[in-house]
């Protein structure tokens, strides 16, 4: 997937994996709660042997949770992020899940399996910039899958020009000024994001998952610009 590379895996090779989690939880409204949401659609499409792909699996929430609830799963994740990957390789032994659990450096030209019974795509779209990345991830997404299997994803929803996109990512950002003590890390997270994350309004994405043999969308969670929803492969 090198056109697919995530231009933010310097940020993530740093310290700041390590605090990862607990800082996604308090930027995002509802984080735990999506990740339940999608744990339970899954659980009730799935087998209780099913085999999942995890694109970017940082380091390892999604695994972990899905594990425990589910221990006949079986599970391939991939991550650039050597910290993220190290983090994940940790908990991933701690909660007793390694033999089931297979972990990738790399991107998804990288995972060389197939037939997956499932995937999940959390947090990963607004690193990829142009159409042709997004188009390609989600096509290589898609020739990994089992027909039928779902696809869960998670990414910055809206089109930047429209005065939709402008009420909602101001009211996100006095959500996080009023609950965390750091009102300039909160701006200049703000304006890195407005900067260089991509956003995808409904329109779009609802072609790109086209393109790629998926069904219509689903939407199960939304936290203002942040949507979760779900696609089954056709």
């Amino acid at each position: 997937m090198n056109e697919n590379k995530i231009d933010t895996e310097a940020g993530f090779n740093s310290d700041k994996a390590n605090a990862y989690d607990e800082n996604i939880m308090k930027v995002i409204p509802g984080y735990q709660t999506s990740h339940e949401l999608a744990r339970c659609l899954l659980e009730d499409t799935l087998s209780d042997s099913a085999n999942m792909l995890v694109a970017g699996c940082g380091t390892g929430k999604e695994i972990i949770d899905y594990s425990i609830n589910n221990p006949q799963w079986k599970f391939l994740g991939f991550d650039p992020s050597e910290k993220m990957l190290s983090t994940a390789k940790k908990r991933v032994q701690a909660n007793n899940c390694a033999e089931k659990v297979h972990l990738v450096k790399g991107v998804i030209d990288d995972v060389h399996e197939t037939d997956f019974d499932a995937a999940t795509s959390i947090l990963v779209l607004q690193f990829l910039h142009s159409d042709d990345e997004i188009q390609g991830f989600l096509n290589k997404i898609s020739a990994k899958l089992k027909p039928g299997a779902p696809l869960v994803i998670v990414y910055l929803e809206g089109d930047k020009n429209t005065n939709e996109y402008f009420v909602l990512n101001s009211a996100w950002k006095i959500q996080q000024l009023s609950t965390r003590n750091d009102d300039q890390s909160v701006i200049e997270e703000f304006k890195q994001r407005d900067k260089d994350m991509r956003s995808i309004s409904q329109e779009q994405i609802e072609l790109f998952l086209n393109k790629a043999g998926f069904s219509k969308p689903l939407k199960f969670y939304q936290a203002y610009l942040l949507t979760g929803q779900i696609v089954f492969k056709k």
